[in-house]
């Protein structure tokens, strides 16, 4: 895990009154960057949260820092 904790995940029920304007899903079509001739590699989702965690959030003042992964 990010924190090296074990994990804790509690799931809740989405109020009825915002069911509607709320996005349950997301995945990203990346067919069309490759077109444009992106070949760099994704990033996995576990990795950049792992590397958000530990690099942006995990720090002295993460709203004032902006640190990128050197791993």
């Amino acid at each position: 895990t990010a924190m090296d904790r074990p994990i804790s995940i509690e799931y809740i029920d989405m109020p009825e009154t915002i069911r509607e304007k709320y996005q349950y899903y997301t995945c990203a079509e990346c067919g069309k960057l490759r077109q444009t001739g992106f070949t760099e590699p994704m990033t996995p989702l576990e990795e950049g949260v792992r590397d958000y965690v530990r690099n942006h959030l995990n720090t002295a003042s993460p709203h004032l820092e902006n640190r990128r992964s050197t791993e």
